[in-house]
């Protein structure tokens, strides 16, 4: 909250629209905020979740889990953004947070057909009568909440936001091995910065074992072979 409020200041000291001198730069940062407490979900607990989702819901779900988009992403999505030839999502840049595009790599798992390429990729099965002039089989910004309530109590799992399944794709890539530069690209990050910040951590086991099938082995261990030389002097 504090990090919105600064950037809102900043800006409208650029667009010379705040007059004085801009003493909020002086606030320090709060104690602890800065400390990792981001979750995620092993892969037994991905497939009980996904598992207890109505169908709409699931086919978001599993979106979530296989691309690591964000919900606005994937709700924005059509079916003509997959590419079945390149087994790719792209993901425009008017939908992203940085506004910058991406492709998202898929594997065989994910799959999208029978539909038009005009229609909404992720849709609601039943159309939902709403106040607004929007909705019908939409999903709109927050109709996925109450869905991850009832997900999470089902499944036996601790109450989990949808942004976390986020998480849980980037997690779940780097312990299998994935280059960070690779997650990054997914995610749609510049670089690494801010895969290793808040990501790397999560599977230290995933990046010990990478670690370990690439390090030559030096063969410093092993049955002693020096001895020590007497030399005679006359």
């Amino acid at each position: 909250m504090l990090s919105i409020l600064l950037a809102a200041l900043n800006l409208a000291l650029r667009k010379k629209e705040f007059r004085g001198s801009p003493v909020w730069r002086e606030v320090g940062p709060y104690e602890k905020t800065k400390s990792q407490r981001m979750r995620f979900l092993a892969i037994p607990d991905q497939v009980r979740l996904a598992r207890v989702c109505p169908p709409d819901f699931q086919r978001l779900t599993k979106g979530a889990l296989y691309t690591g988009s964000r919900y606005g992403e994937l709700t924005h999505l059509t079916v003509a953004d997959y590419n079945r030839e390149a087994m790719s999502i792209y993901i425009p840049g008017h939908l992203t947070k940085n506004r910058k595009a991406r492709h998202i790599v898929l594997t065989a798992e994910a799959t999208t057909a029978g539909r038009r390429a005009v229609e909404p990729m992720f849709v609601r099965d039943n159309e939902v009568k709403r106040n607004t002039r929007e909705g019908g089989l939409s999903w709109l910004p927050g109709d996925q909440r109450p869905f991850m309530e009832v997900a999470c109590t089902t499944a036996s799992i601790s109450r989990l936001t949808f942004h976390e399944l986020r998480h849980t794709a980037a997690s779940t890539w780097i312990a299998a091995g994935m280059d960070l530069i690779l997650v990054a690209r997914q995610l749609g990050h510049g670089d690494t910065r801010m895969v290793e910040k808040h990501y790397g951590h999560l599977s230290p086991d995933g990046a010990a074992a990478r670690f370990r099938s690439i390090a030559h082995e030096l063969g410093l261990e092993g049955p002693e072979q020096v001895m020590t030389l007497r030399i005679k002097t006359s």
